[in-house]
């Protein structure tokens, strides 16, 4: 049986490095929970923000779920203790660090864009290993045992590199369901299923903070004019943040081959301040809307240089 503790981990312009104190947002606080901060005690509520090197700690009837800057979701447990030890993510190039450590209790992670922009630039850390998260989902007690999980939106389950405190790899998870013991040179001869897993951690996986939802906004050429489809897409993503517990929004503005790099990642910028000042106008609190620009690094068309493509000239709304 698997008791004590649990990660879940999906794997969900040329511009400075964004310094952001935030790098998540609780949205779900049950019971006895709170934010250790430095010497201070921080009460867990949703809506309130987090800070690298925060540790939440929850009582015997407490649960906390948080929604991370790169898209991650935790959830974590009764009677844990969880450092967010390193957390750094650059919203232009969406790669990062983060490093977690479990030092008790239980934790389920599906991990965003940090896991998904190099191998181990996500780790995990129990009091015996290192997981390395390769975008997947999994289950690890700290007692310890892990098990990888199917991921959420494909058959897809990644793999989890398990290694002990000395970095050397003692064996990569890659099969759903599969059953490996942290710490231990070799896989158990086990597997468990779904219903096993939903019959003894249901309420950690049904605390995870809602699937995230992404809406595409589109622009004249070389304006921050909206196409009229683009007005009626703000008013249905505003009816979705109203519907999420301390939802937070990530605004990023691209733009098509049309013009330099230098004025593109200027001009995805000022389209991403733009929508976020729409936001605004439109009821969302500013402290809860990030806006970034990203120029034509991330066409969703490809074209060659000089094109011009709508579908390029957009801004993405991710609510969280």
């Amino acid at each position: 049986m698997f008791r004590k503790a649990i990660f879940l981990a999906l794997v969900i312009v040329c511009l400075p490095t964004l310094a952001l104190a935030e790098i998540g947002r609780i949205k779900i606080a049950i019971g006895d929970a709170f934010i250790e901060r430095a010497a201070k005690k921080v009460t867990a509520a949703s809506g309130v923000t987090l800070e690298q090197s925060d540790v939440l700690v929850t009582g015997s009837d407490g649960r906390i779920s948080v929604t991370f800057i790169d898209n991650s979701r935790f959830s974590v447990g009764p009677d844990s203790r969880v450092n967010l030890k390193t957390f750094k993510f650059d919203t232009t190039t969406l790669e990062g660090q983060f490093d977690v450590n479990v030092e008790k209790g239980t934790l389920a992670i599906y991990s965003g864009q940090i896991a998904k922009s190099r191998p181990d630039a996500m780790k995990v850390r129990t009091p015996t290993s290192i997981l390395g998260v390769r975008g997947t989902r999994f289950i690890v007690e700290v007692q310890p045992i892990l098990v990888l999980l199917p991921g959420e939106d494909d058959a897809s389950s990644g793999a989890v590199a398990v290694n002990n405190e000395a970095g050397v790899t003692s064996t990569v998870v890659e099969k759903a369901y599969v059953v490996a013991k942290v710490g231990s040179k070799s896989l158990f001869a086990s597997t468990t299923d779904e219903a096993r897993i939903r019959d003894e951690h249901g309420e950690l996986l049904d605390t995870i903070p809602a699937p995230l939802k992404s809406y595409l906004i589109y622009f004249n050429t070389g304006t921050t004019d909206l196409t009229p489809a683009s007005v009626t897409t703000l008013v249905e993503m505003l009816k979705d943040v109203n519907t999420r517990p301390g939802a937070d929004v990530q605004v990023t503005g691209h733009t098509d081959t049309v013009g330099g790099q230098r004025d593109n990642d200027r001009l995805s910028l000022t389209r991403a301040q733009f929508i976020k000042k729409r936001l605004e106008e439109m009821g969302i609190d500013p402290s809860s809307v990030l806006a970034t620009g990203r120029g034509e690094r991330a066409l969703l068309v490809e074209t060659p240089d000089a094109t011009a493509e709508e579908k390029n000239r957009r801004v993405e709304i991710i609510v969280r």
